[in-house]
């Protein structure tokens, strides 16, 4: 059991490029990160926001977040730490971040051990800096927003016959503060944010099952078949029976 926990819910690893480098992570990353930029420069992308790194910087990525990452200099190197198990449950929603620590506490995660084997050792060493970190990393409003974001995109991807009012109510906030941070989050307002998740519910019922077009535009709590043809074109640019049509393509 132990030797399942250190080799997969673990990954400790020095990273060295010699060329510009992109990590695409747009699905989520597999395990939270703290790591240090030790050679070259990088940058961090995630939901609208981008995070600049130069030599020296320690940062934080979170488990399922998903991210993109930039990469340049004659030489790009840095020390990651991966890990699933973060010890305080309250912190597994700190964002992403550069963490502003001292210079001892980034020393010290330069000269942990890094490898394909994760040992007793090194992973005593890693929670040991990890605690000390802990006080450094910000949970600022924004870490909030997103949660709050979740929360609605999930209610509307559940509650399809709910309106946004009622989604922000079950959110304990108001529909101009639903508004604000949808704004914050991707960019796009809550309206945009539910037509999407319908259409995308649509093109499902389209293509798995035989249900007619009226009948799914009454499910999804659409006012018309003609309204929803309209939304269904504008964010796919297909119509509904050219989704039947190219069902195996669809997903």
């Amino acid at each position: 059991m132990i030797r399942t926990f250190l080799s997969n819910e673990c990954c400790f690893l020095r990273l060295n490029f010699t060329k510009k480098h992109y990590t695409d992570n747009r699905k989520g990353a597999p395990y939270h990160y703290v790591a240090r930029l030790t050679k070259g420069r990088g940058r961090l992308r995630c939901m609208g926001e981008t995070i600049s790194l130069n030599v020296g910087d320690v940062f934080y990525i979170p488990k399922n977040i998903p991210y993109e990452s930039f990469w340049s200099g004659e030489e790009i190197e840095w020390y990651s730490f991966g890990f699933s198990y973060f010890p305080e449950a309250e912190q597994t929603d700190i964002r992403i971040q550069k963490i502003a620590c001292d210079e001892g506490l980034k020393e010290e995660i330069s000269s942990l051990p890094v490898g394909n084997r994760v040992s007793s050792r090194s992973l005593s060493a890693f929670y040991g800096v990890l605690d000390r970190l802990i006080p450094f990393m910000s949970t600022d409003a924004r870490g909030g927003e997103e949660s709050v974001f979740k929360k609605a995109k999930s209610l509307m991807e559940n509650h399809t016959d709910w309106s946004l009012s009622e989604i922000a109510r079950k959110c304990n906030i108001s529909y101009s503060t639903l508004y604000a941070v949808c704004k914050t989050i991707c960019g796009k307002t809550p309206s945009i944010i539910r037509q999407e998740v319908l259409v995308q519910r649509a093109i499902m019922l389209l293509s798995t099952t035989d249900q007619s077009v009226q009948e799914i535009s009454d499910a999804l709590g659409f006012s018309s078949t003609s309204y929803f043809r309209k939304i269904l074109k504008q964010h796919t640019s297909y119509t509904p029976t050219q989704i039947r049509k190219n069902r195996n393509n669809m997903f």
